[in-house]
């Protein structure tokens, strides 16, 4: 368990870091575990929801919950951050 949460970790690490300066994200708290509480656009989240899952925290404030896993990959967040390069407002 602590190896799969240790990877979960880092893996939301990653993420953090590569959403770093996209003035459309603002996250909201530190990261230190393997969850992400960011504030998103709506149109951005409905765009991310077609080909991701994450939950929504707030939706009256634009929050959204990402989550890591013990699977999680870099090849996954790179999926990821892609995507979210892929938007076009």
């Amino acid at each position: 368990w602590k190896k799969n949460a240790t990877h979960a970790n880092a893996m939301a690490q990653v993420l953090a870091e590569v959403i770093k300066g996209d003035s459309r994200i603002e996250l909201l708290y530190p990261v230190e575990v393997n969850a992400l509480f960011v504030k998103i656009p709506k149109n951005l989240r409905d765009f991310l929801l077609k080909d991701s899952f994450f939950w929504d925290w707030d939706e009256s404030q634009g929050t959204v919950r990402w989550m890591t896993a013990f699977d999680t990959t870099l090849e996954d967040v790179e999926k990821f951050l892609a995507k979210l390069n892929a938007f076009k407002d």
